[in-house]
């Protein structure tokens, strides 16, 4: 479970303490860690190929963005 709760990956790291551990929604652990997802990690990776923070970029077609429902 070690692995599971390495601070590089914050949202395998929230899963494990909240749901393996079961600690609560209050522990400064989960806290500080369900801050730090999207902010670092795979998630990050994901979220920084948005377009202008909204959208993601499709070159099949000329019709996106129709609508910014990300945001």
């Amino acid at each position: 479970m070690n692995w599971l709760l390495e601070e590089d990956e914050p949202s395998a790291r929230y899963h494990t303490l909240v749901d393996l551990q079961e600690r609560g929604e209050n522990d400064q652990s989960v806290v500080s860690t369900l801050n730090r997802i999207g902010r670092i990690g795979w998630a990050s990776k994901i979220l920084a190929k948005q377009k202008d923070g909204i959208y993601w970029d499709n070159p099949k077609s000329c019709y996106v963005p129709k609508f910014s429902a990300c945001s």
